[in-house]
């Protein structure tokens, strides 16, 4: 079981129904549109329709239910008569049907999200990876969009690739037999 995991069940009383996608996301590493986890001190249940079953039986640690496509419906089922903790950005028609199947609900308050802000190790190397990615690339745009930016055709210059490869991609389209609007350089289409 992960440490993200093991910290949350750690802070529960009672059982966590997480219905936010991106926090499922977060938890467990399942990524889907129709999941919720039921987080308990003990267990983790994540409950799918059969969509997504296969990938659900991937997730490690975790008791898989495959529900009908209303998931929800399947989750009032499930929890019925019970002390629920949800997520607080739960939409109210859910609320209400959870309610409606019996279960007592108590809002949580914002454990998941605050795990989120804090980040562990593995998630600011991801980040300092995506900066310096998205630095490399904001350099190289503004060196070529300069004005004294060397040609395309000039040896040895860094923005020639970018710029074969646009050439290129204009020659395909117009090749197709369409003629393509002239454009400024600023991207703008010029009008006739």
């Amino acid at each position: 079981m992960n440490d993200r995991v093991r910290r949350l069940q750690a802070q529960l009383e009672q059982p966590l129904l997480v219905t936010n996608p991106v926090n499922v996301k977060y938890l467990v590493g399942f990524d889907s549109s129709n999941c919720a986890l039921i987080v308990e001190r003990e267990r983790i249940r994540l409950l799918t329709d059969f969509r997504y079953i296969a990938a659900a039986r991937e997730v490690p640690d975790v008791e898989v239910v495959e529900t009908r496509r209303d998931t929800i419906g399947e989750i009032g089922e499930v929890l019925a008569g019970q002390k629920v903790t949800f997520e607080a950005l739960m939409p109210w028609s859910l609320y209400e049907r959870l309610r409606a199947a019996g279960l007592e609900l108590t809002p949580a308050d914002g454990t998941i999200e605050r795990m989120r802000a804090v980040k562990d190790e593995q998630e600011l190397a991801t980040l300092r990876t995506a900066c310096a990615i998205t630095d490399r690339a904001f350099e190289r745009s503004r060196r070529c969009s300069s004005p004294a930016a060397p040609s395309a055709t000039s040896r040895g210059s860094s923005c020639r690739s970018s710029t074969r490869r646009a050439r290129t991609s204009r020659r395909s389209s117009s090749s197709s037999g369409r003629a393509r609007p002239a454009r400024s350089r600023t991207g703008v289409q010029a009008t006739a």
